[in-house]
């Protein structure tokens, strides 16, 4: 049977509370700085993209913050995509398009690692020397990838990607689409060891290609102070 985690935009359907609880401690909402953010950048009437939905935590805050905009919510792993219908369903969510596959550089199928402790952690990479991975990945799943560019998604403002080491792959196969828009990107990337460095300072390199020009370390208010105001990128 499904958790339900109530929080600050309403309902979230996890596959129980302990998954819930390593998201959610004594506060009713989480990484609260990522709605902060798209509060200030997104465009009224634009298409929003949530690549690696989960159960849909900020799927569910951004169609509520933004709701006369267009959420695309991508998750390719079947267990947590239908945790992520039942959030959407719960929270009667009408601006919402579910994907049931992920973002790559190119199109294929490919298998992720499936972590049953904690779905969130589900990867393609899963790169064992990462701080927060351990062989707790109790399976495999066959899932389509394919590239952003090729959807021909259009008046794009705001893209959250949170996809476990993939995302420097995610960045090369949505090349003209960043290109073409002006979107604000928020993408986690750890730095806490140097493979994680090593994506960080890629990542940001690609997107300095594509004519990016600013970035900001986003940290949770709670948590640090630090990196308020806009850097310019610069060769790392």
């Amino acid at each position: 049977m499904s958790y339900i985690k109530k929080y600050l935009y309403g309902d979230i359907v996890f596959l129980n509370s302990e998954q819930s609880s390593l998201l959610f401690k004594d506060s009713d909402t989480y990484q609260e700085y990522i709605n902060d953010y798209l509060k200030k950048y997104y465009k009224s009437n634009s298409n929003i993209i949530d690549v690696g939905s989960n159960v849909g935590i900020f799927t569910n805050s951004f169609a509520k913050i933004a709701n006369n905009c267009n959420i695309h919510s991508f998750e390719a792993v079947t267990k947590t995509r239908k945790l992520l219908k039942e959030t959407v369903k719960i929270n009667n969510l009408k601006n919402v398009t579910m994907y049931d596959f992920g973002l790559g550089d190119k199109d294929e199928l490919i298998n992720i690692n499936i972590d049953e402790s904690n779905l969130g952690n589900s990867s393609i990479i899963h790169n064992f020397n990462s701080m927060d991975k351990n062989d707790s990945s109790n399976g495999k799943e066959l899932i389509q990838i394919k590239k952003l560019d090729d959807l021909n998604i259009k008046n794009i403002s705001f893209i959250k990607i949170d996809i476990q080491e993939y995302e420097y792959q995610f960045l090369i196969g949505a090349k003209n689409t960043l290109i073409n828009n002006n979107v604000v990107i928020i993408i986690e990337i750890p730095t806490r060891n140097k493979y994680e460095i090593n994506i960080h300072n890629k990542c940001v390199e690609l997107l300095k290609s594509y004519g990016y020009k600013y970035y900001k370390n986003c940290r949770d208010k709670k948590r640090s102070k630090k990196n308020k105001t806009l850097k310019k990128i610069k060769s790392l």
